[in-house]
């Protein structure tokens, strides 16, 4: 796993996927090779420490019944010798990043929760010691489809704001497309494909991945995949900067080796076309480009397209371009690939 990803594990009942999530923690010992955080290996952490330091969120949530909320979450800071005050503050500072208010839910019990608000107070007592790494075993199974929805959005929000390395299982393939950053997709114990959501719809490692990712409806993944997913990368030799006139866009155009570049002009991008019987003169609005940020779904982004009768845009990531997209290309890949 990459630092700050959330890995998620996917595949049939029996796959192996929670075990391989207990292994992380020691849960369940490896029968072979060894795992890693930081480059150091879990054998060499006390077990009880190393549990400690990882954060755990379960389908069941586990809630004890006969402690409050305010004990629930800060029971491990309290065995590990936190004072009071602290423990306090950091309840109070969960409680409200899980959107719970303090004074409200503090001193409840689990049984006056609802399951969502256990949900997230699970999640928060996972959080209590500032784990850089959590494990999250399908929490949101056991909710209702709508309440499930909500707590996906709530935590994509929310895991932009944490900054952890997640790995996160479910038996959802769209609950994995929708939070994951890539997908590891088993079968029986073994690891059969990792790969973004895009790469696991477009290029399924065997039959058994393009069954259970769904290739042949591509079209209904398009909520879950993001433009950057599928967009054409520039290299920096296609962008030319504020050009001082039309003589030096001619220029550019006839020593790339491309097939189109990107100029930025007064606040506006233009993206044009290898063309050498097309001289640039005193006006290339005709190549005006709009732009979308990259994370901007991709369903968003063609449906504006349609609607706009505009079949080409940039994908900018913090105002710098890095990408085209072709409403074009993008139909056929998924078409073609079905």
């Amino acid at each position: 796993m990459n630092g700050g990803e959330l890995l998620v594990l996917i595949g049939p009942s029996g796959s192996g996927k929670t075990t391989a999530l207990r292994m992380m923690n020691r849960m369940v010992k490896p029968d072979q090779g060894s795992i890693t955080i930081d480059n150091t290996s879990i054998c060499s952490y006390d077990p009880v420490k190393l549990r400690r330091n990882i954060g755990y969120v379960i389908q069941e949530i586990g809630l004890l019944p006969h402690l409050t909320i305010q004990q629930n979450i800060g029971i491990i800071p309290s065995v590990s010798g936190w004072s009071q005050v602290k423990i306090d503050n950091r309840v109070n500072e969960l409680l409200e990043l899980v959107s719970l208010d303090p004074e409200v839910y503090r001193d409840r019990y689990p049984r006056e929760l609802s399951g969502g608000q256990k949900q997230r107070v699970g999640l928060a007592r996972a959080l209590a010691m500032d784990p850089s790494l959590m494990l999250m075993d399908e929490p949101f199974g056991a909710l209702d489809p709508i309440l499930r929805k909500q707590l996906q959005d709530e935590f994509l929000d929310l895991k932009q704001q944490l900054d952890k390395t997640i790995l996160f299982v479910t038996h959802d393939m769209e609950e994995a497309f929708k939070v994951g950053d890539r997908l590891a997709i088993m079968q029986n114990g073994e690891l059969i494909q990792v790969g973004t959501p895009d790469e696991i719809i477009a290029n399924p490692a065997n039959d058994f991945v393009a069954s259970l990712a769904g290739s042949d409806k591509k079209f209904r993944y398009l909520d879950y995949l993001q433009v950057e997913d599928m967009m054409q990368s520039l290299a920096p030799s296609q962008i030319i900067q504020d050009p001082r006139s039309g003589d030096q866009i001619n220029r550019f155009l006839e020593e790339t080796e491309h097939q189109s570049i990107v100029v930025y002009q007064d606040d506006t991008y233009y993206l044009l076309p290898k063309d050498q019987e097309n001289r640039i003169e005193e006006n290339i609005n005709q190549y005006e480009v709009s732009t979308f940020g990259t994370k901007t779904k991709l369903s968003n982004a063609l449906r504006w397209m349609r609607d706009h009768d505009q079949y080409i845009v940039l994908i900018l990531d913090k105002k710098q371009p890095i990408g085209i997209l072709y409403a074009e290309k993008l139909l056929m890949q998924l078409m073609g690939s079905s």
